[in-house]
C-alpha cells in the first residue's frame, strides 16, 4: 500500500504516455546474403564517440517477416545466426574455465510467462549442456498445459561453482479475500533454483508464496483485476514477477519486478534485507536513486571502505509500473547502496533526454570492462553505449517497437570456430570474369579468403585470395572456371575449405 501512495505522488510530476506500438505496415528490415539463409535485422547505428570492444548478443522478438532467432553482431555486421525459436538470456559466459554460449529457449505466453530449458554451446556451437527442471504433480502452469521443462525464460546465470541460477512460476491455490481476491483465488508464485550444470541436480530451491512473511502482498503495484483477477489458473495475481538472480556468496540477490523490489535472500531462505525503489524498503534512498520494475539486476563491484561494506548495482531501470503506467524515462541505472548504514546514493542515471524511452517490459543494463554501459531496453528495439562520463557513445534500433522487441542486449568477446565449412556462390560476371559470394556462419577471426577455381571439381588450383568484408564477402575474380571453392586465413579457423561449387549462370 506505501508503495501504491509513492507511485501516486510520482504521477503528479512524471505522468506521460508509454511510447505507443509502430503502425507501420512494413517490416523492419533484412540483411540477405546470397552465399547464406540467416536473416539478420538491419542495424540501424549511430555512434558519437569510441565505444567498447565486443560483439553485440540479440534475441529480435515477434519479428514481422524473418523469423524470430538469436544474433551476434559486430556493429552491423552479422557474425552469428543462431537456432530460431523463443530465446532469451543469449550472451557468453564462463563455465568451469571455459567460454561457454547460453541461452533459454521454451513456451512463452502473456505476462513473461515462460516454461523451457537452457542450452549451452561450446565455441563449435555444439550442444554440451542443457539444464531443465522437470514437472511434477504440484507443478500448475497458467498457459494450461504440460511441459517438458518449467524453467523460466527471465534469468540463467553461471556461477563460479558451475552452477546455473533459475527462475520458474507456478499458478498456486491462494485464500486472495485479504486483498479484495476470491477465497479460493489464484497466484503466480514465483521461485527460484540453483542447479548443478553438469549433473542437472537441484541444490537450492526458493518460493516467494511460501515467505509471505516477507514478502508482502500489499506491497505490490499490480492491481488484482483483468487479466489478472486471480480467479482462474490462466489469470494468477502475478504480484511479485521474478526477473533476475545474482549470487552474492552464499546468498541470492533477488529482482521483483511487481515489487519494486530488490531482496537479499540468505542461504537458509530467509529475507536479510529489502531494497524498495519507491519507500527505499530497509534502506534510505538518496537523490535520484527511484527505480521502478526494474530487471537485470547486477551487483558489478563488492568493496569495503573502513567497516561499510558496499554493494555497486546495475540495472535497466523500466519506470513504468506493472500496470503499464510511464512515471519517468526508462534507463540504466548504477547505485552504491552501503548495507553498513543502508544509505543508497547515485552513481549513473543513463538515458538519452533527446531520444526517451519507456519499456513496459524486460531491458538490461550489462557494466562492462572499461567502465562503459551498455543499455537495452527490451520491449523496445533499441539498445545504447554510455561512456564512462555517462555520454552517449553508441544509438542503435534493430525493430519497430514493441514488434520486434529484445529480452536483453549483451556485450562481450567471444571466439567461434564452426564445425560446418564455408559457404561459397559464384555465378558469371562477364565474358572473362567471376562473380564470387563467400560467408561462413559463426566464424569470428578470418582475415582473407584464398580462391581456389578450376574446371574439374576434384581438381582445383590456387586463383588468388581476397580480404574478408563483413559477413557475406563479394569478389570478382578473373577467368571463367567451372568451379569455385574457397580457404579461410587467419586465426583459429585457419585453412578449413568450403566444397567445390559450380559457377552459375546468375546468382
Amino acid at each position: 500500500m506505501q508503495a501504491a501512495l509513492h507511485i501516486a505522488s510520482l504521477l503528479l510530476f512524471w505522468a506521460t504516455t508509454v511510447a505507443s506500438a509502430s503502425d507501420a505496415e512494413e517490416a523492419w528490415p533484412a540483411q540477405i546474403y546470397k552465399s547464406s539463409s540467416a536473416r539478420p535485422p538491419v542495424m540501424n547505428m549511430t555512434k558519437s564517440g569510441q565505444t567498447s570492444s565486443g560483439y553485440l548478443f540479440l534475441t529480435p522478438e515477434n519479428s514481422t517477416t524473418h523469423a524470430e532467432s538469436s544474433f551476434i553482431f559486430d556493429d552491423h555486421t552479422l557474425i552469428w545466426e543462431g537456432p530460431p525459436g523463443n530465446i532469451t538470456n543469449f550472451f557468453p559466459q564462463t563455465l568451469h574455465g571455459q567460454q561457454v554460449l547460453s541461452y533459454w529457449n521454451g513456451a512463452t505466453g502473456e505476462g513473461g510467462w515462460g516454461f523451457g530449458s537452457i542450452h549451452l554451446l561450446n565455441a563449435s556451437y555444439d550442444e554440451i549442456y542443457k539444464i531443465t527442471l522437470a514437472g511434477n504433480e504440484t507443478w500448475v502452469s497458467p498457459l494450461l498445459a504440460e511441459f517438458p521443462s518449467y524453467i523460466g525464460k527471465h534469468e540463467a546465470f553461471i556461477t563460479e561453482k558451475g552452477t546455473i541460477l533459475v527462475t520458474a512460476i507456478n499458478a498456486t491455490r491462494r485464500d486472495l479475500r485479504p486483498f479484495g481476491g476470491p477465497a479460493d483465488g489464484w497466484i503466480q508464485d514465483s521461485l527460484f533454483y540453483e542447479i548443478d550444470v553438469k549433473t542437472n541436480e537441484i541444490l537450492f530451491r526458493w518460493s516467494g508464496a511460501e515467505h509471505t512473511d516477507m514478502i508482502d502482498p500489499r506491497d505490490s503495484s499490480r492491481l488484482l483485476a483483468g487479466n489478472r483477477d486471480g480467479r482462474t489458473q490462466g489469470t494468477p495475481w502475478d504480484y511479485m514477477h521474478i526477473n533476475s538472480i545474482f549470487p552474492l556468496g552464499d546468498d541470492y540477490l533477488v529482482s521483483f519486478k511487481c515489487m519494486n523490489t530488490i531482496f537479499l535472500v540468505q542461504s537458509d531462505g530467509s529475507v536479510r534485507w529489502r531494497l524498495n525503489g519507491l519507500t527505499g524498503g530497509d534502506f534510505t534512498l538518496g537523490p535520484r536513486t527511484n527505480f521502478i520494475s526494474q530487471h537485470n539486476v547486477r551487483v558489478y563491484e563488492h568493496r569495503f571502505i573502513g567497516d561499510h561494506e558496499i554493494l555497486s548495482i546495475s540495472m535497466h531501470n523500466n519506470g513504468v509500473t506493472c500496470n503499464k503506467t510511464s512515471i519517468f524515462p526508462s534507463n540504466g541505472l548504477l547505485l552504491d547502496v552501503d548495507v553498513t548504514s543502508m544509505q543508497v546514493t547515485l552513481n549513473r542515471r543513463l538515458y538519452n533526454p533527446n531520444d526517451p524511452v519507456y519499456s513496459t517490459a524486460r531491458g538490461n543494463c550489462q557494466m562492462l570492462p572499461d567502465n562503459h554501459v551498455l543499455v537495452g531496453h527490451g520491449i523496445v528495439a533499441k539498445l545504447e553505449e554510455y561512456d564512462e562520463k555517462g555520454n552517449l557513445v553508441l544509438d542503435a534500433r534493430f525493430g519497430f517497437s514493441p514488434t520486434d522487441g529484445n529480452y536483453a542486449a549483451m556485450r562481450s568477446a567471444w571466439v567461434g570456430t564452426p564445425r560446418t565449412s564455408p559457404q561459397a556462390v559464384a555465378c558469371r560476371w562477364s565474358l572473362d570474369r567471376t562473380r564470387l559470394y563467400v560467408s561462413w556462419n559463426g566464424a569470428t577471426d578470418i582475415e582473407e579468403w584464398e580462391v581456389w577455381t578450376g574446371d574439374v571439381e576434384d581438381g582445383l588450383q590456387y586463383r588468388t585470395h581476397v580480404k574478408k568484408t563483413g559477413f557475406e564477402t563479394a569478389a570478382i575474380i578473373d577467368g571463367t572456371p567451372l568451379y569455385v571453392a574457397v580457404r579461410a586465413v587467419g586465426g583459429t579457423n585457419h585453412g578449413k575449405s568450403s566444397t567445390a561449387v559450380e559457377v552459375n549462370e546468375v546468382c
